[in-house]
């Protein structure tokens, strides 16, 4: 097999990037908070939609990359965006990010543990995406060990405007 000529194709089809590559033009932070009762209570198999964020639909952005911030994560960064009450890592692999369209299908399903970036080697999970709906992209448990009302879900989000 020629890994040349494959690395090649993907790189075409912006399906691979070297690994300090500039990742996007733009990031931002996206905060889902839990609560003790309502939409964003966290119970097994309920899924808990993003806010809505207009700069982050596909109509706007092409999303390029993702990361989770755990506890431990958030804690090393002074800015204030980062300051929030983050879950463990050890409780993220029971749940899954799932990034929908405007019908609600599944576009990708990623598991939160992976999204974690200090725990994938300093890796960043890329992405390539533009027919998305933040607001349908959710949150979802399979075991609520560790989780909480008083946590949350914090993404930085990497996208390049359209």
């Amino acid at each position: 097999m020629n890994v040349e000529r494959v690395m090649a194709a993907y790189q075409a089809r912006n399906m691979a990037k070297p690994f300090a590559d500039h990742v996007s033009d733009k990031y931002k932070s996206a905060y889902l908070p839990f609560q003790a009762s309502g939409l964003l209570a966290p119970a097994i198999g309920k899924a808990m939609y993003m806010n809505s964020d207009t700069q982050l639909d596909g109509a706007n952005c092409v999303l390029k990359g993702i990361e989770l911030l755990d506890s431990v994560s958030a804690s090393s960064f002074t800015s204030g965006i980062y300051q929030r009450d983050n879950i463990a890592a050890a409780n993220l692999h029971n749940g899954k990010f799932v990034i929908s369209n405007e019908r609600r299908e599944a576009i990708a399903v990623l598991p939160l543990y992976n999204l974690v970036r200090r725990l994938n080697d300093g890796k960043l999970t890329f992405l390539n995406i533009q027919s998305h709906l933040w607001q349908n992209c959710y949150v979802e448990f399979t075991n609520l060990t560790g989780i909480t009302a008083s946590v949350g879900l914090q993404f930085i989000v990497y996208f390049d405007p359209k």
